[in-house]
């Protein structure tokens, strides 16, 4: 899975949302909706579709040029969570490099206020919170920023180890001072080896079978 993770303030709560994705089915004349996927008590499990208009122009080997206009579909399920406190969390699965035509569409869908803002990751207190879960974790690919060596030195390092990239680094520069941007990490349990990537900005891949662990761990970040 390859997911975005947002914070949400949303007032209508999973029960206008609910309502809003029943009430709203993809339309062709409109040209969006949404179909159910799971309601729970806690979240709820939806796929947005919108068919979208996009223009090319080719140009032929004698330099003419002609325009193509036709329809591509983005689609994309998404799960909305009441998160401990009252906050809500937003998860897109493979989302489209802009979500504003389906926040604007929730928007019309709910009649209430959607806004929505990148979920932040602290990388470090996120391996703290994941490590419990696991027999064993290592981060084999990290990138580091804000990274500080003395008050005349600093820069943007990316390391990788077959070891822990993050232990190597405070190992080699003790004093040094950094910012995790994002990590390649491998976990180990009974059920096996597995593979997650972290970005401070909220993007997160991991297998399916891990988002109960790793939805417990990024959960904290919204307290």
């Amino acid at each position: 899975m390859k997911t975005k993770w947002f914070t949400a303030n949303f007032p209508a709560g999973l029960d206008g949302l609910y309502q809003a994705i029943i009430n709203t089915p993809f339309d062709s004349d409109k040209g969006w909706g949404f179909s159910i996927l799971s309601y729970e008590d806690k979240y709820i499990s939806s796929k947005y579709i919108e068919r979208v208009e996009v223009s090319e122009v080719i140009i032929d080997p004698y330099g003419n040029e002609t325009e193509f206009n036709h329809f591509k579909y983005v689609q994309f399920n998404f799960w909305f969570f009441k998160a401990q406190g009252g906050n809500f969390i937003l998860i897109i699965d493979s989302p489209p490099r802009s979500i504003k035509g389906f926040i604007s569409n929730v928007i019309k869908a709910t009649e209430s206020d959607f806004n929505v803002s990148y979920l932040v990751i602290r990388i470090d207190e996120f391996i703290k919170f994941i490590t419990p879960h696991f027999e064993k974790v290592q981060v084999h690919k990290a990138k580091l920023k804000d990274l500080t060596f003395s008050k005349n030195t600093s820069g943007i390092l990316e390391l990788e180890s077959s070891n822990d990239a993050i232990d190597e680094m405070r190992n080699i520069f003790k004093n040094a001072k950094f910012t995790i941007d994002k990590v390649k990490l491998s976990v180990e349990s009974n059920a096996g080896h597995e593979t997650l990537e972290v970005n401070s900005n909220g993007s997160l891949s991991f297998s399916e079978e891990l988002f109960d662990k790793i939805f417990s761990a990024v959960e904290r970040f919204t307290f």
